[in-house]
Order: structure tokens, then C-alpha cells, then sequence
């Protein structure tokens, strides 16, 4: 009864563009990220879990960008272990076109044979976590675990090379995604009845949802 989301992950279109895929959720962490209190609480879910799960303890914890920022700090210091986050570096083409990021690890590099803990906000593709994971074993580090708040995905590792990473999350909600041409939103998407920035359109959303 209320709008579509879109969501940042995008496919190829029949049409030969570009589009980003759409549902019905959106899970706004930056919400909690202002609380440190409630911050803390799915920092010391995930640091049981991490300890349950993960046969040796991490020396550090790195935070994926942006989301994955404070939860990461938060996380270090329930594990009493180094933290850090690595940075979006924008790539140029000549002097004034942005064609897009890179990850970089220079503020804070682990060294080798770190035993690091990747740190995300919600999981979804695991797109940025592969990235990092490449990075951060380029290093001589190990990645042991990937842990998010949320995890929105039905992964519950992640494979890289011939190793298989565990997942491990504070809350695990599969959300379903949909092509723009799927038939359970394309005629939500033909009456414009999605929100494009969802996050700058918090405000808008929770009064559509209270009035239900």
C-alpha cells in the first residue's frame, strides 16, 4: 500500500541501460548508528556470536564504508580488539570526471597475519565485503568473518577463492528485491510510486507507515 524502495545494487535492463533493483524494505542502520546505547546492543550480539562461531579471537575489526563506520568502533571495543575502516577514494577520468570508488586501507592497513573481522551495517550483495576481503588477504592478513547488523541477503557465507567465509549478523531478514520490469512492482514503477533516496526520505516513509 506504500511505496517502493530502490536500492543501491543495480542489473542490466532489457533495454540495454543501467537500473537499480526496487522493493518493498528498507532498513535505515543509521537510525541506531545515532544511539550509541542501542548501538551497543547489536555490537554485543554480534561479539557472542563472533565468539561462538569464530574458533580464534580477531586482532582487529575493519568497518566497510560508510555504514559499517561506528559499528565497527563499537564492535572493537566489546572485543577488545584494534579497529578501523577502510575509505571510498574517488577515481577520475582527466581532471573533473568522477567515474566512480575504490576501496583503500591506508588509514588503516592491517599487518600480516592480522586476523580481521570485516564490519558492515546491512549485508545484501556482499559486494563491498569481497572487495575488502581481496585487500585485506593482498596483505598477508586473514579474514576470519564477516558480520553486519542485518543481514538482508540468504547467504550465510561468503566464498572467496577456494575459502568460505561465515556470516554472521545480529538479525537475519531475507528481503526480496525485484527488477523494475517485474510484474509485483512494474506498475508501482510506471505511476512513479517508488522513492528513489530512501534515506533522505526517512521522514516521508515513517509517516506512510503509521498511517497504515
Amino acid at each position: 500500500r506504500g511505496p517502493l524502495v530502490a536500492y543501491t545494487t543495480e542489473y542490466d535492463a532489457p533495454d540495454g541501460t543501467k537500473k537499480r533493483y526496487v522493493g518493498d524494505c528498507y532498513f535505515n542502520f543509521a537510525k541506531v548508528e545515532e544511539r550509541p546505547r542501542a548501538l551497543d546492543i547489536f555490537a554485543c550480539h554480534v561479539a557472542d556470536e563472533l565468539k561462538q562461531k569464530v574458533s580464534v579471537a580477531p586482532h582487529m575489526v575493519i568497518g566497510a564504508p560508510m555504514g559499517g563506520i561506528f559499528f565497527a568502533g563499537a564492535l572493537a571495543r566489546k572485543l577488545r580488539c584494534l579497529g578501523g575502516y577502510a575509505e571510498k577514494i574517488p577515481e577520475w577520468r582527466g581532471a573533473t570526471k568522477r567515474i566512480g570508488f575504490r576501496l583503500s586501507l591506508l588509514r588503516h592497513a592491517p599487518s600480516r597475519g592480522t586476523r580481521v573481522v570485516i564490519v558492515e551495517d546491512v549485508c545484501n550483495t556482499f559486494a563491498t565485503a569481497t572487495a575488502l576481503i581481496k585487500l585485506i588477504e593482498e596483505r598477508g592478513a586473514v579474514v576470519c568473518a564477516v558480520v553486519c547488523a542485518l543481514n538482508r541477503s540468504a547467504m550465510h557465507e561468503v566464498q572467496y577463492k577456494r575459502k568460505k567465509i561465515p556470516v554472521l549478523s545480529a538479525i537475519h531478514i531475507p528481503a526480496i528485491r525485484y527488477r523494475q520490469e517485474d510484474p509485483e512492482v512494474r506498475d508501482d514503477v510506471r505511476r512513479g510510486n517508488i522513492r528513489w533516496d530512501p534515506k533522505n526520505e526517512w521522514d516521508r516513509l515513517i509517516r506512510v507507515m503509521h498511517s497504515f
